[in-house]
């Protein structure tokens, strides 16, 4: 007698030369984002390969723990130690990956096509401090919308832009204006020392205090991104998950 045949197929159920009907079967795609990753069933956070349009797979970092409703990829991260660097400097505007294949913490950023790849597939964009370390306690940190706030986009000396939530050194300030800058060359960065805004100044700061970019100056000790040469800046994209 022989031996029963096993037969996987993808597509619609079809029926062997002896009869036997098999089962459809679909393979399961490569996610597109860290949110299909999460629909897929993913629940812990760490590294995965995502599909971008052209079909090609790259490895991004996913937090889908941090923030309860919320998923997040990685777009750029670095050490205080590293900010002389050109991709720490440069505007988010333009093109300046690093190590965009190898997501780390002290020098990595993502080119900017992809950065605009999964920026339309998110709502919100965040700021966290010594994430391997501090993880997300919502102080000195940072959510913003896309459609209030493009990261992206935006260029200027100073001026004030609206975001959802900010702590800096545990000073709150919810659905508020706060001072921003960026440009081809100057990355983004924040002033804590500026009244113009309706967050104003961030109580006890240093003189010409940036926070959550550049760094060049005004780094304040109390404020975990700037606290020690290894104290990392970490920047997100992500979305809200659907109830």
């Amino acid at each position: 007698m022989r031996r029963a045949e096993t037969k996987i197929v993808t597509g619609k159920n079809v029926t062997g030369k002896h009869g036997f009907a098999f089962a459809k079967v679909r393979r399961k795609q490569k996610p597109r984002s860290c949110l299909e990753a999460w629909e897929q069933g993913a629940r812990a956070s760490g590294f995965f390969c995502i599909q971008d349009n052209d079909g090609h797979l790259h490895k991004v970092y996913c937090d889908l723990a941090s923030e309860p409703g919320w998923v997040w990829t990685l777009i750029t991260s670095q050490s205080l130690r590293n900010r002389e660097e050109q991709f720490a400097q440069a505007g988010l505007l333009v093109d300046s990956p690093k190590n965009a294949e190898l997501p780390n913490w002290q020098a990595y950023r993502l080119p900017l096509n992809r950065m605009v790849e999964l920026k339309s597939r998110s709502t919100h964009w965040r700021v966290t401090c010594s994430f391997p370390s501090q993880g997300v306690d919502y102080r000195d940190y940072l959510r913003v919308e896309f459609e209030r706030f493009d990261v992206l986009t935006f260029v200027a000396g100073r001026v004030c832009k609206q975001v959802e939530y900010i702590d800096i050194r545990g000073h709150v300030c919810q659905q508020c204006t706060t001072a921003w800058g960026q440009k081809i060359e100057l990355f983004l960065t924040h002033r804590s020392d500026v009244n113009e805004c309706d967050r104003g100044s961030t109580p006890d700061h240093i003189s010409s205090e940036q926070s959550f970019g550049r760094y060049k100056k005004g780094r304040n000790p109390e404020f975990r991104c700037t606290s020690e040469d290894s104290s990392t800046t970490n920047y997100w994209f992500g979305s809200r998950l659907k109830p």
